[in-house]
């Protein structure tokens, strides 16, 4: 039964053009982001995303990066970092399609050097999840008696939300070859979901009612970074990562309001509301990098997420949640390296591919997700600092076994300032 009632919400679209005016106007994301508490978000470093990984075995002195809490040892410059995204998912099941569009701030970071080369931390916000969806559908009740009319109603159902972290850890270096790392943080966020009705029979007044959820709680985040370079020359070497996310026990209110009319009634107030628990599932991500030299890096990352143990605002666990396995892999080539001067040489390539088994299971489908992903990296002549450019295309989910499939197309620009873009620290 549960499984039919969130599969009402997400997967029946109104064909025509009613039900893409409202998507557009809603500014929404992922269909399926209306389940758990919103679809998760990978991001964690501009130059793991053009790869299609999220950079848990790349270090770099110039770009922050937010995957892996060891790297930060490596700082040397103070670095910061923020960008902005836009998706759009073309959304299409049996009954219609629409097309579905947003844009966002995506994070901030700003790692600081303690010691360089040895200590650093960051400061980070960035999202957890994310949740944006609507969708328009159309009913009819015959009469009951005869001689009655067919009462006609519209609901237009949409949410928003999702949960953020604001993080804050350290990398330490263990030895030239070893490096730890720790992060604290606070998850919050508010998931707020709304259903208007409105009734084309005379007769009828329509009415409205919304959902609001809010979360708290406390994350810890564990890190290690091992690399071993100079292999067969001075430029080669290979490096592994590895970062444990432990479950998130999140407290959180809830408060519902109807409208019906003119009339607006509290049904729970956010005060005298029933608490509950959320539990975030824990996360391992592992990740194997080898440099050829000092132009050429392939990449390859595993991550995994029980999501089979998240829990609902009543304590629940959700039937259709299974636990997810991502696995990604790419390359980059900093042409701008290279000694040579040309257009070519003044820029960073990168490309990968990521398959996500997906975290949903619907009428005993699972929804999976196929990105393919590029980017490019303009590195500053004079500063040091830079900027990605990544571009992602794929697919999500199925038409089959009444389910909806997705067309992604994404676009990230992500500004890297370094120290040479503010005053200069005397630390050491």
């Amino acid at each position: 039964m549960k499984k039919a009632i969130f599969l009402s919400l997400i997967c029946v679209f109104a064909a025509g053009v009613s039900g893409v005016t409202g998507q557009d106007r809603y500014q929404s994301g992922s269909s399926y982001s209306a389940l758990a508490s919103g679809f998760p978000v990978d991001f964690r470093s501009s130059q793991g995303a053009g790869m299609g990984v999220s950079g848990v075995s790349i270090s770099n002195r110039l770009v922050t990066n937010l995957s892996n809490p060891a790297l930060w040892h490596n700082t040397y410059f103070t670095l910061a970092s923020g960008g902005l995204s836009f998706s759009m998912h073309d959304a299409r099941d049996e009954f219609g399609s629409a097309v579905n569009n947003h844009v966002a701030i995506d994070h901030f970071q700003l790692q600081v050097p303690i010691y360089r080369e040895r200590l650093g931390v960051s400061v980070a916000l960035y999202p957890e999840t994310a949740s944006r969806f609507s969708a328009i559908n159309q009913f009819s009740v015959p009469p009951a008696t005869v001689g009655a009319d067919t009462v006609n109603y519209t609901t237009f159902y949409r949410g928003e939300g999702g949960l953020n972290r604001f993080e804050a850890g350290f990398g330490y270096k263990l030895s030239e070859n070893f490096a730890v790392g720790y992060a604290a943080s606070v998850v919050f966020g508010t998931q707020r979901t709304a259903t208007d009705i409105t009734f084309s029979t005379p007769g009828y007044q329509p009415a409205a009612f919304e959902t609001r959820i809010s979360s708290l709680g406390y994350g810890h985040r564990l890190g290690f970074y091992g690399q071993y370079l100079g292999i067969t020359s001075s430029s080669d070497g290979i490096a592994f990562g590895i970062t444990a996310s432990l479950p998130v026990d999140m407290g959180g209110k809830r408060e519902i309001n109807t409208v019906t009319g003119n009339t607006l009634t509290v049904v729970e107030g956010e005060d005298e509301g029933p608490q509950g628990n959320l539990l975030l599932p824990m996360e391992l991500n592992t990740g194997l990098t080898v440099y050829f030299n000092r132009y050429a890096m392939l990449t390859g990352e595993v991550l995994m997420q029980n999501w089979s143990d998240y829990q609902n605002f009543a304590g629940q666990t959700e039937d259709f949640l299974k636990d997810r396995l991502k696995l990604g892999a790419g390359f980059e080539y900093a042409a701008f390296r290279r000694p040579e001067s040309s257009l070519f040489t003044r820029l960073g390539y990168r490309a990968g591919v990521s398959y996500d088994a997906g975290h949903l299971e619907l009428n005993d489908k699972q929804i999976q997700t196929l990105l393919f992903s590029a980017g490019l990296a303009i590195p500053s002549p004079v500063s040091g600092s830079s900027v990605a450019i990544n571009f992602e295309y794929g697919f999500r989910g199925t038409t089959s076994h009444e389910l909806v499939r997705e067309r992604i197309f994404g676009i990230r620009l992500t500004f890297n300032l370094t120290e040479m873009m503010f005053l200069q620290r005397r630390l050491q």
